[in-house]
């Protein structure tokens, strides 16, 4: 063993420095792939443990305070009670800021924490406040910023909650400073971003009496969302309290989860291609090293080498790389950890300093030492096995020609092409040996992931400026129309011709679907079809007939075509439950259902007064429809949802309806925040795609000097046979032509496969309607970059070989 120790440091003093740039590549590669995998997995978990700490179940906006019987029921853990102020548009130095903006008091919580403060300090004078961190993300709102709004007088309280006319506040305008930043769950958008100010308690108590206010409850149900069917009920119910709404929080978590999510999906992705790509290189790399070293190996076994103490000391080699590579990839995975995670996945951190993940860094570390180990187990057995010269190998190396160059050489092409096709197709052996495999198969997965994306991209973008693909399958959206309201409006605009399609009902109320609490809307269809988007079946017209969102049909277990049981639960707190029939799959945007795209269900509004006044079969309670809560006609909480048809004067039409109803018109329907925020702070497709195409690249560029830098005997000979430095230079341009075609024939239908199937995959999980887009345009431009960017990486190659000089390169061998 003490020799093979002496010839070992014997090499590592003649090769460090090689040793050493074998080592910084496998810390480049090894330190961004932990970077990505510690990225994803912080991203991942970031949320879900902010939720564990500071999130709730159900949210709840009243008019005025509730009692506290209602908060003290068995099925609630926990409080926290906000004082709500309606305000007119806030302005911050002469600048109107968004008009979701809420203004409010701190939380004070019976439990646990709902928020908390990421920058400055709490708020203390009346005239102070914390901002949530979308705000200052978004709006630029930052500490020392100062907003003003003004408030609804105590006289316009009825105003300010009926939302039913525009109102403009005749109270107090009051100018706050913003002292600190916070993050709570409210503020992470979901159907669209939510703007929070908070005040301090000196405010509450000099302001609070003398304007318009309402109360915001902050619950957590002992359950979860489990318990929030019967506690909606609770609070629904007529005649009990004065006007209130509860909200479904865990949909709307789960959607941020949702955005979330693929981000963590992108950082992984990443972290793999660059592992592919990195092993690819490495493994060339220890090739390389060990084909020049063993030129010294015949010379050791005359001395009395045996293979094995040859072959140690080629595994001592790459253990010494592994190792400080692993070294280095830590330490460069640890400098990286403050950049991220990015976007939402950020907010959530408790920290944004430097990060050591010790189970990732610590599995990265071994992992990388025995991969560089592995890598070079092989060319070390293969170097200790060698019994036969150098030059043996170089005379077997010329042997054998793939049948495809022999197909070129049929049609007649010039001599430059024909070498160009051989040196792109073939191998070789020994010293000229040159990576062809490896190129190939990375332009081959450069043009397919390059096409793959320009398909996700485009589809993307289709599916952004294309509402009716995530649900917005209509044209208006009215709301806090009474039941009464409701059907008389839908029967006069049914008689529009203009007027394709139209919906009214109710959303948000919470069911049960297969033991699974979803927000159901019911409907009444005064024309036409139901105003949403069918994926998949036919829309529900009986009482036992529903439809489910993607998301939904995933998460109760069910399919189309499925029997499955519904359980709603009314006022007085009885649960009623029947067999329904999955009859179709719709896309819901989140605006109606309070969570991410492809949640929720919808059945017929009889379908549900059926299901909740039915306590026995074929009985029907008489009166029943007086407790059934938000189902009560009398209520201000009916929507309605009318399609146009297309043309100017389905435009014209709508616009005529909004200004008929101006009072009660929705705001626009805005993409969906899954997909949106996939690329808010980083654009994972287009990141995913330029990596393959630099892997590709790279391969390609390493082949052609490779190529030209061991053939470089095979060169001199050709021109020694003739061949001038324009074919030469040819031969090599030609050669990175044949690899680039090749990517191209082979890796452009992987392409529009993978981009199929992709997008497919990711619309439907995303609940939206999957209808893919091929551009054939920037399909076609890829192409024609291939070629060109495949002849451009060949400019400094093909001058090298041009310029060599056969008569040094035939002496030195």
């Amino acid at each position: 063993m003490s020799c093979v120790l002496t010839v070992f440091r014997a090499e590592f003093r003649r090769r460090w420095a090689s040793w050493l740039a074998i080592s910084l590549l496998v810390t480049l590669v090894a330190g961004t792939v932990l970077a990505g995998v510690s990225a994803g997995r912080r991203t991942a978990t970031a949320f879900p443990n902010f939720v564990s700490h500071y999130g709730y179940d159900a949210q709840i906006f009243a008019s005025s305070p509730l009692p506290k019987s209602v908060l003290n029921l068995p099925i609630v853990t926990s409080v926290a009670s906000q004082v709500y102020y309606p305000s007119g548009p806030a302005s911050t130095n002469g600048r109107v800021l968004a008009s979701s903006l809420s203004l409010s008091s701190l939380p004070v919580s019976s439990g646990a924490d709902t928020y908390r403060l990421v920058e400055g300090r709490l708020p203390t004078s009346i005239s102070e406040a914390v901002v949530g961190f979308s705000m200052e993300q978004q709006l630029g709102v930052h500490t020392g910023s100062i907003v003003t709004l003004p408030l609804f007088s105590l006289a316009q309280t009825t105003q300010a909650f009926a939302n039913k006319v525009t109102a403009s506040p005749h109270g107090p305008v009051t100018r706050l400073r913003v002292v600190g930043i916070e993050a709570s769950v409210s503020d992470f958008p979901t159907s669209a971003s939510s703007f929070a100010l908070y005040t301090s308690p000196a405010f509450d108590r000099a302001v609070g009496t003398k304007v318009a206010v309402g109360a915001v409850y902050q619950v957590r149900l002992r359950h979860g969302r489990y318990d929030l069917p019967r506690f909606q009920a609770e609070l629904n119910a007529p005649s009990k309290h004065a006007w209130v709404y509860v909200g479904d929080v865990n949909s709307a978590l789960a959607a941020v989860q949702g955005s979330i999510h693929p981000q963590a999906i992108g950082w992984w992705l990443l972290a793999l291609l660059e592992a592919l790509a990195g092993l690819a290189l490495i493994g060339q790399a220890l090739s390389r090293q060990s084909l020049i070293e063993r030129a010294s190996y015949p010379t050791l076994s005359a001395l009395g080498f045996r293979p094995s103490q040859i072959f140690a000391i080629g595994l001592l080699r790459s253990g010494t790389i592994g190792a400080a590579g692993a070294v280095g990839a830590v330490a460069l995975a640890f400098a990286l950890s403050p950049l991220t995670p990015v976007g939402e996945a950020r907010a959530a951190l408790p920290s944004h300093g430097l990060y050591f993940d010790i189970f990732v860094f610590g599995l990265g570390a071994a992992a990388t030492s025995l991969l560089v180990l592995a890598f070079g187990t092989l060319p070390a057995w293969k170097a200790a096995r060698i019994r036969a010269s150098v030059d043996r190998e170089d005379r077997i190396a010329g042997r054998g020609a793939s049948s495809a160059v022999e197909l070129v050489a049929r049609t007649g092409a010039p001599p430059s092409v024909l070498v160009g096709a051989r040196h792109a197709l073939e191998r070789g052996r020994g010293r000229s040996s040159v990576p062809v495999a490896s190129a190939l198969t990375g332009t081959v997965v450069a043009v397919a992931a390059l096409v793959a994306t320009a398909i996700f991209g485009a589809s993307t973008s289709y599916l952004l400026a294309t509402p009716r693909l995530y649900g917005v399958n209509w044209q208006v959206s009215l709301s806090n129309f009474t039941g009464t309201q409701a059907s008389i409006v839908a029967a006069r605009l049914a008689h529009d011709p203009k007027v394709s399609k139209v919906s009214y009902g109710m959303a948000n109320r919470v069911v049960t679907v297969h033991e699974v609490p979803v927000a159901a809307i019911v409907v009444n269809v005064a024309k036409g079809p139901m105003a949403f988007s069918l994926v998949d079946g036919h829309y529900p017209t009986g009482d036992d007939q529903i439809a489910l969102g993607p998301k939904t049909l995933s998460d109760t277990g069910t399919q189309v075509g499925s029997r499955t049981s519904v359980s709603f639960t009314a006022g007085d707190g009885k649960v009623s439950t029947r067999e329904f029939t999955v009859v179709g799959s719709v896309a819901l945007p989140s605006s109606l259902t309070g969570g991410s795209l492809g949640n929720g269900a919808v059945l017929t509004v009889h379908a549900a007064r059926t299901t909740l006044c039915t306590r026995a079969p074929g009985v029907v309670e008489p009166g029943c429809v007086k407790s059934l809560g938000m189902l009560e006609a009398k209520q201000s909480t009916w929507g309605m949802l009318v399609g146009t048809t297309p043309g100017t004067g389905g435009t014209a039409t709508a616009t005529r309806i909004e200004h008929t109803y101006k009072s009660y018109v929705d705001g626009i329907s805005l993409p969906p925040t899954d997909l949106v925020n996939f690329g808010q702070a980083v654009n994972f497709p287009a990141l995913l795609g330029v990596t393959l195409g630099l892997f590709g690249a790279a391969m390609l560029a390493h082949l052609l000097f490779a190529s030209v830098s061991r053939r470089r005997r095979e060169v001199a000979l050709l021109k020694v046979l003739g061949f001038t430095r324009r074919q030469v230079s040819a031969a090599v341009r030609w050669q990175a032509t044949t690899v680039a075609f090749i990517g191209i024939v082979v890796g452009a239908p992987i392409g529009i496969a993978v981009g199929h199937a992709v997008w497919r995959a990711f619309a439907s999980g995303l609940g939206a309607v999957p209808e893919v887009v091929v551009p054939v345009g920037l399909l076609t431009a890829i192409v024609a970059g291939v070629i060109l960017v495949s002849n451009v990486l060949a400019i400094a190659p093909a001058a090298l070989a041009a310029r060599l000089r056969p008569a040094e390169v035939l002496r030195e061998s």
